[in-house]
C-alpha cells in the first residue's frame, strides 16, 4: 500500500499510521548505489555482469542498467575462449596429420561463429597460411590431375591438351592455386610460363617437383605450423581490439556512474525537501488538533465549573443560609462560564472549518513525497 492510500476517500486522518508508513519509507535510499558507484569509480574497473546484478536488486528499473544495456558490449566470455584458443594451437605439435588439424580448427570456428564474431571467423578462413591446409587435398588433386595429363600427352606425343588447355590456360591455372591460398606457387607458375614458354618436358619436371613438395610430410608439417602461426597472429589482434574496446567501454561506464552519482545526490535532496514539508505540515495539523484538545479542556473546566455552582446554590438553599449577594456573584460568574463556552465553541467551529483543509495539505504534502521517494532517478 502507498503513503497516499491512507488517505483515499477520508477526512480524518491516522498519524500513528502516517508516521509508521514513512519511517519506512525513509529508510528507502540510494545510499548502496550511491556506495556501489564509488567502488567503481575508485577501482577504475567494471565487471558489467556484476554491476547489473547488484543494481537490479535495488530496482528492475534501474535507470544505469538500461542505459549500461545501450552500449556495445564485447561478446561475454569471447577474450577468455579466444585466448585458450591461441594458447591450444600454440602449445600444440605439428604431424601432418591435415585432416586432425582442419577438423580442430573447424571446431573452433563453430564456436567462434555461435559467439556472433563472423568477421573473426571470415578473417581466419580468408588467410592463405589457413587455406594452405584447408584445401590441401584438393590442391594435390587438381596437381596430379594436371601431371597425369602432362605425362600423358608426353608420352603419346599428343600435344592438343598441352598446348589448348595448360600452356593457353596457364593464368587461370594458377589462378585456382591461388584459391588454395598456394600464392607462391602461382606466382612461380606465372614466372616459369616467361621461362619455358612451350617446353613440354620442362613443365613436366616443374610440376613433378611440386607434387613431390606436397606429397612430403615436411610440407604438411610446415604448413600447419606456419597456417597456427597466423591464426594465433590473427587472434593476438581480435583480443586486442576487444580489450581496446572494452577499456572504451569501461569508461563510459565510469562516467555513466559519475552522472549517476550526481543525479542520485540530486534526487535525495528533492526527497529530503518534500519530507521537510511533509513533516512541516504534519507538525501544523498536530499543532490544530491540539488546540481543538485544548479548547474541549476549556470547555469541560467551564462547564464542571457551572454544574459545580448550580450544586452549591442547591445546597445553600436547602440549607436556608445563602445570601442574595452569594447568589449575584455566583450567576455573575455563571453567565461568564457560558459566555467563555460560547466563545470557545466558536473557536472550535472555526479550527473544524479549516481541519479538512490542513488534512489535505499533509495528504497532499505526503503524496508528493512518495512521489519522490518512488520515482526512479
Amino acid at each position: 500500500m502507498k503513503i497516499s492510500e491512507i488517505f483515499t476517500g477520508k477526512r480524518n486522518i491516522d498519524l500513528d499510521k502516517i508516521k509508521e508508513v514513512t519511517s519506512k519509507a525513509k529508510t528507502i535510499s540510494f545510499s548502496y548505489e550511491l556506495n556501489l558507484l564509488k567502488q567503481i569509480i575508485r577501482s577504475n574497473q567494471v565487471n558489467i555482469k556484476l554491476l547489473n546484478q547488484e543494481l537490479l536488486k535495488l530496482n528492475s528499473e534501474n535507470q544505469l542498467v538500461k542505459q549500461i544495456n545501450k552500449l556495445k558490449l564485447p561478446p561475454e566470455d569471447e577474450k577468455e575462449y579466444i585466448e585458450e584458443v591461441r594458447n591450444n594451437l600454440l602449445s600444440g605439435s605439428h604431424t601432418g596429420t591435415v585432416q586432425h588439424f582442419i577438423d580442430e580448427i573447424r571446431n573452433y570456428l563453430n564456436h567462434l561463429a555461435q559467439m556472433g564474431d563472423r568477421d573473426l571467423v571470415q578473417k581466419i578462413t580468408k588467410s592463405n597460411f589457413f587455406k594452405r591446409v584447408f584445401f590441401y587435398q584438393k590442391e594435390l588433386d587438381y596437381l596430379n590431375e594436371l601431371h597425369d595429363k602432362l605425362t600423358e600427352s608426353g608420352e603419346q606425343k599428343k600435344w592438343e591438351f598441352f598446348r589448348k588447355h595448360f600452356i593457353k590456360q596457364i593464368r587461370p591455372i594458377a589462378h585456382r592455386f591461388e584459391e588454395y591460398g598456394d600464392t607462391s606457387f602461382k606466382n612461380a607458375l606465372l614466372n616459369e610460363e616467361e621461362d619455358v614458354h612451350e617446353n613440354h618436358q620442362a613443365w613436366l619436371d616443374f610440376m613433378t617437383k611440386k607434387l613431390n613438395e606436397l606429397n612430403d610430410n615436411k610440407y604438411l608439417v610446415s604448413s600447419e605450423r606456419d597456417a597456427t602461426i597466423d591464426i594465433a597472429k590473427i587472434l593476438e589482434e581480435r583480443i586486442q581490439k576487444i580489450e581496446t574496446e572494452e577499456k572504451k567501454v569501461n569508461e563510459e561506464i565510469i562516467n555513466l556512474c559519475r552522472q549517476r552519482i550526481k543525479e542520485i545526490r540530486k534526487r535525495k535532496d528533492v526527497i529530503e525537501d518534500s519530507l521537510i514539508n511533509y513533516n512541516k505540515k504534519l507538525i501544523q495539523l498536530e499543532s490544530l488538533r491540539e488546540v481543538i484538545a485544548l479548547k474541549y479542556q476549556d470547555i469541560k473546566k467551564h462547564a464542571t465549573y457551572i454544574k459545580q455552582s448550580v450544586s452549591w446554590i442547591n445546597r445553600l438553599k436547602s440549607e436556608k443560609i445563602i445570601k442574595l449577594e452569594q447568589v449575584k456573584e455566583i450567576y455573575k460568574n455563571i453567565e461568564l462560564s457560558m459566555k467563555k463556552i460560547e466563545e470557545i465553541n466558536s473557536e472550535i467551529s472555526e479550527f473544524q472549518r479549516i481541519a479538512p483543509k490542513a488534512i489535505d495539505q499533509v495528504g497532499q504534502s505526503l503524496g508528493k513525497y512518495e512521489e519522490e521517494l518512488y520515482k526512479e532517478a
